[in-house]
């Protein structure tokens, strides 16, 4: 049974994405305590893909949380989906995060980073595709 449970207080764990650029991206994200799926269902998110830590915005990835999109955020699941037209901004190194708001009644109990990485972004083979382009 899916818990209901605060955000550790945890160094946000370390996840490099290799993509594509031009490409579509969906990745999976699992929430667990102790092996247990955390329910999310009332927490928000948000991921941002920068040239620097400190530096730019380039795109971001769009939370999905619906089961339609192969979520279940009852059992700790959301997906992260980067559109095509958005990774065709890519450079060839990038880094990005991802922040988990947890809410109770419409106020945000905490904010914390839980993903964070590099980018890579080679040039597509097939259909090579200049950043920005």
């Amino acid at each position: 049974m899916p818990r209901r449970a605060e955000l550790p207080n945890l160094q946000p764990a370390r996840m490099d994405v290799t993509h594509y650029r031009g490409d579509s991206l969906a990745i999976k994200v699992r929430f667990q305590s102790q092996g247990v799926p955390v329910d999310v269902s009332e927490w928000t998110f948000a991921a941002y893909i920068k040239d620097s830590v400190a530096g730019a915005l380039i795109t971001e990835f769009v939370p999905l949380t619906q089961e339609v999109y192969g979520a279940d955020p009852v059992n700790g699941i959301i997906r992260l989906w980067l559109p095509f037209e958005a990774a065709r901004l890519l450079p060839a190194t990038a880094v990005w995060d991802l922040e988990a708001t947890q809410w109770n009644k419409g106020v945000p109990l905490r904010v914390q980073t839980v993903l964070r990485g590099y980018v890579y972004t080679p040039a597509d083979v097939t259909y090579p595709i200049s950043p920005g382009v």
